[in-house]
């Protein structure tokens, strides 16, 4: 009985250790409303669109987090009033971040992406086109930590989309809204 009294004990005060260190760690949770504009032979073809991100940022110390989210998007065609473009990525990657003032945070992240894409004829009930692509995402952007749980961000994010031996690049600039851990 003495022992598991004291291995319970053992657990507890390790807990509240670990629940110390992982507070010093950092991370997020983010609300990113952006835009995200086409580029090269896209940028002809669609228009930019809004964008919703959800960010989250798992503190690995307190320069480094695992980073992943989602998005969606869907962007008017420039040559078609019918045709629409649907993109949902989802990202994994890391971030390196840096406290400038004890209520700013710089940071930029590397992750690597999957794209979902669903070119669709809204009226004209002519099908659709969809592809699944992978490529790569880098953004950088800072955190004003508000309090000690808010925080308010701007970011920029460039995303490289590569199918088959075509890269498709997008630009990416967003507000940051979140809660942070």
């Amino acid at each position: 009985m003495l022992r598991a009294l004291t291995l319970v004990l053992a657990l507890a005060i390790s807990g509240f250790a670990a629940a110390d260190v992982v507070a010093d760690r950092g991370g997020s949770f983010s609300l990113v409303p952006s835009v995200l504009m086409p580029a090269g032979a896209l940028s002809r073809t669609y228009e930019a669109a809004p964008q919703a991100d959800l960010d989250f940022d798992i503190g690995i110390d307190p320069a480094w987090s695992l980073v992943f989210g989602v998005a969606y998007s869907e962007h008017a065609s420039q040559l078609s009033p019918d045709a629409f473009l649907v993109l949902a990525p989802a990202w994994f990657g890391f971030k390196s971040k840096a406290q400038l003032r004890q209520d700013v945070e710089l940071f930029w992240d590397l992750s690597a992406e999957m794209m979902y894409a669903k070119e669709y004829w809204r009226h004209s009930g002519s099908g659709s086109l969809e592809t699944l692509d992978g490529g790569g995402v880098a953004g950088a952007g800072f955190d004003l930590l508000l309090t000690p749980w808010l925080l308010l961000g701007f970011e920029a994010k460039a995303h490289l989309v590569v199918e088959g031996r075509q890269v498709f690049p997008f630009a990416q600039l967003g507000l940051r809204l979140g809660l942070r851990g």
